[in-house]
């Protein structure tokens, strides 16, 4: 795999995490045998698209599922109504003889419905193909989608030979799958059970490529980790001291409005001193001599 298909596959992924919502405890959809014991195929393709659908929150969408032949390479066609309740989804009969392939094909259809709501498309054809099963990964179907992108065939001369649905290669898959639980934080025992062999291979190997630069982001995140507790320590610190600076300017301002008022009153009451120690008229230590002029109103 080159770097230009591994950045595309990043920016993909990256496209998916800022428009698609899709919850990080979101689990992973495990595979389960989709035909049933009545060998109606038309009734167990009905429920599949179903039960996909409801996985990725579309219960309240009607599928109808046909089969029908499609032009060369292509495994399965959607076309999606004016009526946004309603899709329609054709698959090849050929799909049929590869049952493990019938589960990729419908994931990969029903993710049309699911980006087409959220209004996330690119405008090349084949990137946006190859986006539609990068979200189908993504979304969590990656276990459906490993185990039926290539299943083994047999040409008319009998020469074995392999089978492929979707657009992104077995390689490709892997490589989203193991970065998708990597950013969930999803166990490996869990992300590979159900898998083939040659699935759980393909994860496993991008898994330890993938695991210095693991290290790499769990160490980033301890440190982000010990400068946020360091941060939020240091803003407490400030806003007690913060909080114990402003009770102290109170306090003060408190004793110098309270020493401003007695140094009022002193100077009132050296002033009432002041005007007693001064006579009045005619001498009269009173103000206004009224005690004074009421001895000479006697006299008279």
């Amino acid at each position: 795999m080159n770097l230009s298909y591994f950045d595309s596959h990043i920016q993909k992924l990256l496209l998916l995490e800022s428009r698609l919502s899709i919850s990080s405890s979101r689990s992973l959809q495990q595979p389960w045998a989709w035909r049933s014991d009545k060998g109606d195929v038309f009734a167990d393709l009905q429920l599949l698209a179903k039960n996909i659908g409801v996985f990725l929150d579309l219960s309240n969408v009607t599928f109808a599922v046909a089969i029908a032949k499609q032009r060369r390479d292509i495994a399965g066609h959607v076309e999606l109504l004016k009526r946004q309740g309603e899709v329609f989804i054709e698959v090849d009969d050929d799909l049929l003889r590869h049952p493990s392939c019938v589960p990729a094909v419908i994931c990969h259809e029903v993710m049309h419905k699911v980006l087409y709501e959220a209004g996330i498309w690119l405008d090349d054809a084949t990137e946006n193909e190859n986006l539609t099963d990068i979200a189908c990964v993504y979304a969590g179907l990656g276990k459906l989608m490993l185990n039926g992108c290539v299943s083994p065939d047999w040409d008319s001369e009998g020469h074995e030979r392999n089978f492929s649905v979707g657009y992104v290669s077995r390689d490709g898959l892997a490589f989203d799958h193991a970065v998708t639980c990597q950013m969930r934080n999803i166990d490996p025992e869990q992300a590979d059970r159900y898998l083939s062999n040659e699935a759980v291979q393909a994860v496993r190997y991008w898994r330890a490529q993938l695991a210095p630069l693991s290290e790499l982001l769990v160490g980033a995140t301890a440190l982000q980790s010990n400068l946020q507790a360091t941060i939020e320590n240091t803003q407490a610190t400030l806003c007690e001291r913060e909080h114990a600076i402003r009770l102290g300017v109170r306090l003060l301002r408190e004793e110098l409005t309270r020493d401003a008022e007695l140094h009022r009153r002193m100077n009132s009451a050296q002033n009432a001193v002041a005007n007693l120690g001064r006579g009045g008229r005619n001498g009269c230590r009173f103000p206004g001599g009224s005690y004074c002029n009421l001895l000479e109103g006697g006299r008279q």
